[in-house]
């Protein structure tokens, strides 16, 4: 088989100023992937465990089987928009018992893991991947107000 030779020039003024400018974006994304990582904060993890309770991710970490690995689904989910990053909910695939499950777990550090429009979104997705469900959540409420659209009977909007 022919081995295949890279064509690209490393010294060139545009290969270094896109390699700069890519290099930018991976940090940015870094700290919001950091950001939806640490839910709602410092002071409300420390408080959610004070009340004796796990983190979601925590949770997943003890609902999975211990050689499986938790492949996160949309962490950035509501970036840009007025709500959390990663839409105060974790999703993903990991398999449990043997099974291939997607898992949900609502953050309660997040606004007492209330759902808004990203966060229902979010679930309404993971929930048509196919895989069994499997959910490790502490659910805090919703929050229906601005449920329209395709998604509009599934938000608990009665059609006449």
């Amino acid at each position: 088989m022919a081995r295949l030779r890279s064509q690209i020039d490393t010294k060139a003024q545009a290969y270094i100023a896109n390699r700069a400018g890519l290099s930018t974006l991976l940090r940015h994304h870094d700290a919001q992937v950091a950001i939806a990582l640490a839910g709602g904060g410092e002071k409300y993890n420390a408080r959610h465990r004070a009340r004796g309770k796990m983190l979601a991710r925590e949770r997943i970490e003890l609902l999975i089987d211990s050689d499986s690995a938790f492949l996160e689904l949309s962490p950035l989910a509501g970036w840009g928009t007025q709500f959390q990053v990663g839409a105060g909910m974790v999703t993903g695939v990991a398999v449990i018992s043997g099974v291939e499950c997607v898992v949900i777990a609502n953050d309660p550090t997040v606004k007492g893991a209330t759902m808004n429009p990203y966060t229902l979104r979010k679930h309404l997705r993971a929930r048509d991947l196919p895989y069994q469900p499997a959910a490790a959540g502490e659910p805090g409420g919703i929050r229906r107000r601005r449920c329209r659209g395709p998604a509009r009977s599934r938000c608990g909007v009665r059609r006449r």
